[in-house]
């Protein structure tokens, strides 16, 4: 019973793009909504969808040394660069930050502000509802919004 219970946790994760977290021994099915692209250098960019999600990406799913994007000054969607062993290229950088404030509230500002940071300089402080993190330090990046399918166009091309 058991097993079953297990193989339909793990067709139901896979199938609605979830999150298996396992507390105390048992498998809990997490639902986050979240999207996934492909630099054009090849890296993993993840983007959260809601407030939920957003907790989840960045501090269960995000390792320490990932970069953390989100837009500066209004709400939007938490991006996760996933890095190998040392910071991004300039490029993968650049598509994460365009992508942070594509889904954002900023979507249709001419240039947007964008923090970046390492996954482990982002904080959830007590109380504060989903989605709210405090930041410990921050790079800033000016950048244009663009939307995914211009992102895959310009990465399929300059290849």
């Amino acid at each position: 019973m058991l097993q079953k219970k297990q193989q339909n946790f793990s067709e139901i994760s896979f199938k609605a793009n979830s999150l298996l977290i396992k507390r105390h021994g048992f498998p809990i099915l997490a639902a986050m909504r979240v999207k996934r692209f492909t630099s054009s250098h090849g890296l993993e960019i993840l983007v959260g969808q809601d407030d939920t999600s957003n907790d989840e990406l960045t501090f269960r799913v995000a390792r320490p040394n990932d970069f953390w994007l989100h837009v500066k000054g209004a709400s939007g969607s938490h991006v996760i660069l996933r890095s190998a062993d040392g910071p991004p290229d300039r490029d993968s950088l650049r598509e994460a930050a365009e992508l942070a404030a594509w889904f954002s509230k900023l979507r249709h500002a001419g240039k947007v502000a964008v923090n970046i940071c390492r996954a482990r300089d982002v904080s959830k402080p007590r109380g504060v509802p989903p989605g709210q993190v405090r930041i410990r330090r921050a790079d800033k990046r000016l950048v244009r919004p663009r939307p995914p399918e211009q992102l895959q166009k310009q990465s399929s091309t300059s290849e």
